[in-house]
């Protein structure tokens, strides 16, 4: 049986930073530094295709760039890369000065693409619009390598790669963050819904859609996560989203509670209605 890096309990041994701010991040950055598995962005998975001993680090800009920049760097520190997926639209989301910034800290940068929904359902259409998105990064000079989807009310915006698999290779893609990658091999772990979790995702035409039900899986503990990155033999893909991450522990307890305040309302209203 092989020892852990560090103590099983360690809210026992030491306080835990408070769930989704930077000094519980930088904890999960240590741990992943020190815990003898291979950090990999997913291009670097889509080439090697490691059989085990590894942790995909991605990242999905869907709010607050500036927040993907404080990570990137938080990264950087520890001697890590990971993939930032960033949308073409609105342009509020692509800071092309955030992109850069974090280009420069040897990131992958990646498409999030939502073309699917933007062009409301039509295959033609999202098939010309994302490869125009991707022309557009590449000639603000990004290397774009990949994509990874991007969960749209309304639409399975895999339904794309599934209606047209030529679009990687004519768009000169190495692959795709979800439709490439085999999770029965591989355990997906996100902090979607502001809470860190497994998620049982399969490679088929349902497979991104276990996210959207995230309120139906257990929740992680910080403590949980780091558990899991003890086992040097893990296989394991870790998804952030960077606008869910704060500095102070007030900020981030303060965004939760006024987000679930907002989603209880709009349940309310629709209620009545």
């Amino acid at each position: 049986m092989k020892r852990p890096f560090f103590h099983p309990d360690l809210e026992r041994v030491c306080r835990m930073p408070a769930p989704f701010t930077a000094a519980a991040y930088e904890r999960l950055c240590r741990a992943v530094r020190d815990s003898g598995l291979r950090p990999l962005r997913v291009v670097d998975y889509l080439e090697a295709r490691p059989r085990t001993g590894f942790v995909i680090l991605r990242y999905d800009v869907d709010a607050r760039p500036d927040h993907a920049v404080w990570m990137a760097h938080l990264l950087y520190r520890h001697g890590l890369c990971g993939s930032f997926y960033w949308h073409a639209a609105p342009p509020r989301l692509h800071r092309l000065d955030c992109m850069r910034e974090v280009a420069a800290l040897g990131h992958e940068l990646g498409y999030h693409h939502d073309a699917l929904a933007r062009c409301k359902g039509d295959i033609e259409a999202a098939a010309t619009q994302f490869a125009r998105d991707i022309a557009t990064f590449r000639a603000e000079g990004f290397d774009i390598r990949t994509a990874a989807a991007h969960g749209s009310p309304g639409f399975d915006t895999q339904q794309l790669l599934r209606e047209r698999p030529d679009l990687l290779a004519a768009c000169a893609l190495t692959g795709e963050a979800y439709a490439s990658i085999d999770f029965s091999h591989v355990q997906y772990i996100s902090d979607a819904g502001w809470a860190w979790r497994k998620f049982p995702l399969r490679v088929d035409a349902q497979q991104v859609r276990a996210e959207r039900g995230a309120g139906s899986f257990p929740v992680l503990r910080d403590a949980d996560v780091l558990l899991l990155l003890a086992d040097t033999t893990a296989r394991l893909y870790l998804n952030t989203h960077p606008e869910l991450w704060f500095a102070s522990a007030w900020e981030a307890r303060f965004r939760r509670w006024r987000r679930r305040a907002g989603r209880g309302v709009q349940q309310m209203l629709r209620g009545r209605g």
